[in-house]
């Protein structure tokens, strides 16, 4: 959590003490009270209630060390998900900068396929979040991200598919034959042709 966060909600909590510093405890209970019953907006954390107690530490922590006790403490693995070891970690930066052209979706299917994602497998946003934040993984305004049916050289790749058409031949024609169109993809176009009718084989 960065400093200017940690200072917001600091503010906040001291906002939801400050009226009743200076009252005795009957006071401070009522009140405490009423606002357990409301939704206070934090930030980062959003709308959310607030105990009693919860309260009353706070003032505690305030009226002993003053202001900045009551800022959140930074967690001591400096805020990486709790299921991502060490390992992992250097294993999703080295798969990074490996495959730089990657998708975050992309990435979490290798890792997935691969088993390094433990069991339960880490959900794909919590992945999401720390490549952002490392930025291990250009998540905008990529250029050089590989798109379906995209290869480095053209005639690389050819895709193409066959189906049954309509059949076409003269009334008297037995058995009417039929067309079979085919599709076909090269890097660099596409195109629809139809192929010749099969013909019958003579004994």
């Amino acid at each position: 959590m960065d400093k200017e966060i940690r200072e917001k909600i600091a503010l906040k909590r001291y906002q939801l003490i400050s009226p009743i510093l200076a009252e005795p405890a009957r006071a401070q209970n009522e009140y405490f009270r009423k606002q357990a019953e409301i939704e206070h907006e934090f930030p980062r954390y959003g709308l959310r209630k607030v105990r009693v107690s919860t309260m009353k530490a706070w003032l505690r922590k305030y009226r002993k060390g003053g202001f900045d006790t009551l800022k959140p403490k930074n967690r001591s693995d400096g805020g990486r998900p709790k299921r991502f070891t060490e390992d992992l970690l250097k294993t999703l930066e080295i798969k990074c900068k490996a495959h730089p052209s990657l998708s975050v979706q992309k990435l979490y299917e290798m890792l997935r396929d691969q088993d390094l994602l433990g069991h339960p497998p880490v959900h794909y946003n919590t992945l999401l979040r720390v490549v952002k934040e490392q930025g291990w993984l250009p998540l905008k305004d990529r250029t050089d991200v590989r798109k379906a049916y995209e290869v480095d050289n053209v005639n690389d790749l050819w895709i193409s598919d066959f189906m049954h058409g309509p059949r076409f031949a003269p009334p008297t024609a037995r058995p009417r034959p039929s067309s079979v169109p085919s599709s076909m993809i090269t890097p660099a176009w596409s195109w629809v042709m139809p192929s010749a009718p099969p013909r019958r084989l003579v004994p």
